[in-house]
């Protein structure tokens, strides 16, 4: 029985080894989903910085070709899509 006893307490310190292991690796899982959610949270802060430059960088592109050449982009386009698409 010493045997038996002896095999059911290395049993028992296993178990509480490897529950020690999972609980230390999910802390881990969720230190790194947090981590991913903020870097994603921060991409997302980027990619809307690079759109709004890249918006007020069109604005002032059409604002100076319009002054260069007097005629509003959109009215150009228009006049593009009736003259160079009309046969689709």
């Amino acid at each position: 029985t010493h045997h038996a006893e002896e095999s059911k307490v290395t049993l028992e310190r296993t178990i509480k080894e490897k529950d020690e292991v999972i609980d230390s690796k999910e802390d881990e899982i969720a230190q790194l989903r947090s981590k991913m959610e903020e870097m994603a949270s921060e991409f997302g802060d980027m990619l809307q910085e690079t759109l709004k430059k890249m918006s007020e960088r069109i604005e002032v592109s059409n604002s100076k070709w319009e002054s260069d050449t007097g005629v509003p982009v959109i009215r150009k386009l228009e006049e593009f899509n009736m003259g160079g698409a009309g046969g689709r």
